[in-house]
């Protein structure tokens, strides 16, 4: 990702996707080793860590916390 955007939990499915990936043993992770904490609203910029749907090893779509 090579530009900013914003994020905005307006939406029901969005809003799950966010609680998902607070509840990640992978976020909290990030917070501790990286102190960088998923960044769930406002103004998201390439080095954030942000929720991301991705396939999980069994190919089923799955929220991750990425950087």
């Amino acid at each position: 990702m090579c530009t900013r955007y914003y994020l905005s939990p307006s939406t029901p499915k969005l809003k799950q996707i966010i609680e998902d990936v607070k509840i990640s043993p992978l976020a909290k992770r990030f917070a501790l080793n990286l102190s960088s904490p998923v960044k769930t609203e406002g103004e998201i910029r390439p080095t954030d860590v942000v929720p991301v749907l991705a396939p999980n090893p069994r190919g089923e779509q799955t929220v991750f916390p990425m950087k």
